[in-house]
Parts: C-alpha cells; sequence; structure tokens
C-alpha cells in the first residue's frame, strides 16, 4: 500500500485498473487506504493538485457509479452531506435503479466496511436512545434538535412514536428535508422548524426552556469562533437539569476518498478542540462537562449539563 501511496500517478491509475478488473472489494480497500496515505502525506497544495489532475478524474468516473459517491460530488442540495446522502448510510434509501453493479457493489461495501458509516449510523441510534433515555425519566420533556436533517434517529426512538415530548422541535435550513420530516413524522408529534445556525445565533429563532438540545451533524462545517458562539446560544436555550450535547468528527478514515472523489470536506477536531467549543459558557452555569468518543473512535461528543 505505502509503495503505491508514494508514486502519485501511478496510483491512481492502479486504482482504477482494479476496478476495472471487476474487483471491487479489493479495489475499495486499497483506494480507500491509498487515498487516506495521499492525504495524509502531502501537503495541502499537493493534495489538492494531486484530485484536481486527470488521474483523478478517471477513478473518480468510475467512483461515480456509487450513487452516494456521485451525490456527494454533484451536490443536488447545494451543499455535501444532505439527508438523502445520510440515508445511503443508513440504508433508508434505496440505490436508483439506473446504479451499475458496481456502483451497488462500492456502495455495500462502504456500508459493511466503512468506520464512518459505523460512526453516523451509531450516532443516529446514541441520541435515539438519549431520546428515550429523556423521555423515560422526565415528563413530557422539550427537546430541540439542530441541523436535524431527515430526522432518523425519531424513526429509532420509541418515545417520539409514543409522542411523549411537550415539544420536539427539528431545525433544519433545508426545506426538502423537512418535507420529509413533516411527511413521515408529524403524526409523532415532531415539528419542523425552517431555520438557519445564523436564526439561532442571531435570535431570530429562538429556542428556549429545553430539556435536551442537541446537534449530530452540523458542527464539522463551523469554524472554531461560529462554533463557540453556536454551543454558549444553544446552551442558553437549556433550562436547570438540561443537557446540550453536539458532535464533531476527529478522523475518518475515508477522508481522501471524501475529498477526492466527493468534494467533500469536514472541518475534524481533535478532542480538546471539540472541548473548547464550551469555551464561552461561564463556569458557574455548567453543573457537568464532558467529551467522548464513539466505539470507533471517529467522533467525539462534547455534552454540558446546565446547573
Amino acid at each position: 500500500m505505502s509503495s503505491i501511496a508514494s508514486h502519485e500517478p501511478h496510483a491512481w491509475s492502479e486504482w482504477a485498473r482494479q476496478f476495472e478488473n471487476d474487483d471491487v472489494t479489493h479495489a475499495m480497500h486499497t483506494a480507500a487506504i491509498g487515498l487516506h496515505q495521499l492525504k495524509t502525506r502531502l501537503s495541502q497544495d499537493e493534495w489538492s493538485a494531486a484530485i484536481a489532475g486527470p488521474e483523478a478524474g478517471a477513478l473518480r468516473q468510475i467512483a461515480h457509479e456509487c450513487p452516494y459517491t456521485r451525490r456527494g460530488y454533484t451536490k443536488p442540495r447545494g451543499y455535501a452531506g444532505d439527508a438523502l446522502l445520510l440515508d445511503y448510510i443508513y440504508g433508508s434509501a434505496p440505490p436508483p435503479d439506473d446504479t451499475t453493479p458496481r456502483g451497488r457493489r462500492i456502495l455495500n461495501w462502504m456500508r459493511r466496511e466503512s468506520t464512518g458509516f459505523k460512526s453516523v449510523r451509531w450516532r443516529r441510534d446514541y441520541f435515539a436512545g438519549r431520546l428515550d433515555e429523556l423521555a423515560a425519566r422526565m415528563h413530557r420533556p422539550r427537546v430541540g434538535v439542530i441541523a436535524c436533517g431527515h430526522f432518523r434517529e425519531g424513526q429509532r426512538s420509541l418515545a417520539v412514536r409514543s409522542r411523549a415530548f411537550e415539544i420536539l422541535q427539528v431545525l433544519d435550513q433545508d426545506p426538502l428535508s423537512l418535507e420529509v420530516v413533516a411527511a413521515e413524522q408529524e403524526h409523532d408529534g415532531v415539528t419542523p422548524v425552517p431555520a438557519s445556525v445564523r436564526d439561532i445565533v442571531t435570535g431570530k429563532f429562538p429556542l428556549e426552556a429545553m430539556d435536551f438540545v442537541y446537534s449530530a451533524g452540523l458542527f464539522d462545517y463551523l469554524a472554531g469562533r461560529f462554533a463557540a458562539r453556536l454551543t454558549t446560544k444553544l446552551f442558553a436555550s437549556v433550562r436547570p437539569g438540561g443537557s446540550l450535547v453536539v458532535a464533531n468528527f476527529i478522523r475518518m478514515m475515508e477522508d481522501g476518498w471524501m475529498e477526492a472523489l466527493m468534494d467533500w470536506h469536514l472541518l475534524y477536531r481533535t478532542v480538546e478542540e471539540v472541548d473548547l467549543f464550551a469555551s464561552e459558557i461561564p463556569e458557574a452555569e455548567i453543573a457537568s462537562k464532558r467529551v467522548f468518543t464513539d466505539p470507533y473512535s471517529n467522533v467525539a461528543y462534547l455534552e454540558i449539563v446546565k446547573r
């Protein structure tokens, strides 16, 4: 693997050759790891030049037979990582009918082997469990979900399906995502709210007196100072005894694949940087604070409980 990664032009063509030989399992393994190695070893300028080259373009054409990879690159909603793309990760959306057999095998490999995919699914199930745990210990709690996407954790929560919440507001700036939530989950007492993070920070849409507020996939795109401002604003919406949880990727083995073949760039933080999201909150307001990682050590979670 390292010998492939040390000869950039030859590496791209070798990965493409493996796909063309229909050895998708081997090709995915070598390309995913090899692209990660290249990204790690090269400077940012060298990496940008490599992924803009013709060899990368040839591999990208093959990779785009996978609907997940193609959607990340084409960004039909104007941004990477939209809710339908996440549904490919969850298995909630089938591949389009015109997906090639090779494209299906690429997607199936990712669903089976990618620890990034596993972390996203674990994140969904973690928040579903938190919703159930909250409703089990508190009568009619109030919850706010920031950048909810299709709110797939709600479909896996007994508390949501039982309408156990006084308020369950799910916010997103993408109206198409909220249309899906409305069609599938409004009968569960879920209230879709069109709002951006700037609406929250500026007070255009205030969250008030919440028992639990969380954001699963938003902070991966926010600059550090803005992330701290948003964390402070979200924490202000939590009433005493309530909690805020935000998540951020700290690493991704498929980061090279995402950047080179999907034009999808996350802001990977260290655990210490995730902890700094709470740096503007007065310590006197904090009852407890912790940062923990998922079982795959890919995503860090900051949890802050209000005094």
